[in-house]
C-alpha cells in the first residue's frame, strides 16, 4: 500500500509538527513586524499589504495577533490621515478593539463554562478600563475619539509584547535549541 505523506513547498516531508505559515522565513516576518510598527505610515501600509497576501496565499486565518495588529493599525492610519469621516473612525476603532478583546479572551474561554471577558482580559495582562471600552462601544454609545486612540495604543502595545516579541523569542529559542542539537550530533559522530 502506498502512503502519500504531506509535502512542503520544496518538496520535503512535512514532520508531524510542522504547519504551513504565509510568510517564507522568519526574515520576512521581522519585517513585516518592523513595518506595522513603524512611524512611517507608508511603511505601515506596506506591512499590512504583505499580510494581506499572507492572507491570499494560504486561504486561511492568520494568527488572531497579526490579524488584530493590522485591524488597529488600519484604524490608526485611517484617523491620523483623515481618510474617512470622524464617525467612521469611531467606528472602525470600535470594532477593531471589540474583536482584539474577544479574539484574545476567546481563546482562553472554555466551552463548557463561559467565564466573564473581564476575567479573561485580566488575566491576560488587558487592563480593566480597556475592557470596560469594549463594553461601551458593544453595548452603549461609542467612545470618545481620545478614549479609543489611547485604547489603540494600549492594545498594539500589548500585541507587541505578547505576540510578536514573544514569537522572536520563540524563534530565537528554537535556532538555539536546533544548533546545540546539532553541534551536540556531529560531536556525538566524531567519537
Amino acid at each position: 500500500m502506498d502512503v502519500q505523506h504531506a509535502v512542503n513547498s520544496k518538496g520535503r516531508p512535512m514532520l508531524q509538527n510542522d504547519r504551513l505559515v504565509g510568510w517564507r522565513n522568519k526574515q520576512e516576518w521581522l519585517q513585516v513586524f518592523e513595518w506595522l510598527y513603524s512611524s512611517q505610515w507608508q511603511l505601515q501600509e506596506n506591512g499590512i499589504e504583505r499580510v494581506a497576501a499572507w492572507k491570499s496565499k494560504r486561504n486561511e486565518k492568520l494568527p488572531v495577533a497579526i490579524e488584530c495588529t493590522v485591524m488597529l493599525i488600519r484604524a490608526y492610519i485611517n484617523d491620523i490621515h483623515h481618510l474617512i469621516d470622524p464617525l467612521s473612525v469611531r467606528l472602525m476603532y470600535s470594532m477593531s478593539l471589540v474583536r482584539f478583546i474577544n479574539s484574545m479572551t476567546d481563546l482562553m474561554q472554555n466551552k463548557l463554562y463561559a467565564r466573564p471577558i473581564s476575567h479573561l482580559a485580566n488575566t491576560i495582562g488587558l487592563p480593566d478600563w480597556l475592557v470596560d471600552v469594549r463594553h461601551e462601544a458593544t453595548h452603549s454609545a461609542l467612545p470618545s475619539l481620545d478614549v479609543l486612540r489611547a485604547a489603540c495604543n494600549v492594545a498594539l502595545a500589548w500585541l507587541r509584547t505578547q505576540y510578536w516579541e514573544s514569537q522572536m523569542l520563540s524563534f530565537q529559542e528554537t535556532e538555539d535549541f536546533l544548533t546545540k542539537s546539532l553541534e551536540n550530533y556531529w560531536l556525538d559522530q566524531l567519537k
